[in-house]
């Protein structure tokens, strides 16, 4: 057996196990736990993780492609469950991986998934990743959709508020000589 062969059948594995979980038929581990109430939203997340992880040690070894696949199942499973936390973790891992295309393509559709829920505070923080790898153009794209989002509730405009005055200041110039 092919060491990519049992990667897969490692996560299908793995995935098998989760949809079991989640579906109830079996007590989910972490049931005890304070994030018991989030039932197999907290499966869905534990299992984003398990892949991410594999993915970065993957990396960090040197096995890019086993990497890249695994941060693809982890990007599936994240988009599959509209979990714009997960594709948030998702695009970080790109980052990690050095692959700042991968990690805007994760942050966009962490974006579209907040903006649809609606969540300024997933539209928010799909901005300051996207700050994060460069990109001032999409952060303040979202925080456009933040402000509209924000509507008249006073917190979430404070929030839209410190976010732009954080994110969008001008750099410091150096003195004049």
């Amino acid at each position: 057996m092919t060491a990519r062969l049992g990667t897969i059948i490692l996560i299908l594995l793995v995935l098998l196990v989760a949809s079991v979980v989640s579906s109830g038929r079996i007590p989910h581990p972490l049931g005890r736990g304070p994030r018991a109430a989030e039932g197999s939203r907290a499966g869905a997340e534990d299992l984003r993780r398990l892949v991410l992880t594999r993915a970065e040690t993957a990396y960090a070894a040197g096995d890019t492609a086993r990497a890249w696949t695994a941060w693809r199942d982890a990007l599936t499973t994240a988009r599959g469950r509209r979990d714009w936390r997960g594709l948030i973790d998702v695009g970080d891992a790109a980052v990690l991986m050095n692959s700042r295309s991968r990690a805007r393509q994760s942050y966009a559709a962490a974006l579209t998934v907040a903006r649809e829920e609606p969540s300024v505070e997933g539209v928010l923080r799909s901005g300051e990743a996207f700050s994060g790898i460069g990109d001032p153009r999409a952060m303040r794209h979202a925080l456009r959709i933040a402000d509209r989002l924000a509507g008249e509730d006073p917190a979430a405009r404070a929030r839209v508020r410190d976010f732009s005055t954080l994110f969008t200041a001008a750099p410091a110039r150096p003195a004049a000589p």
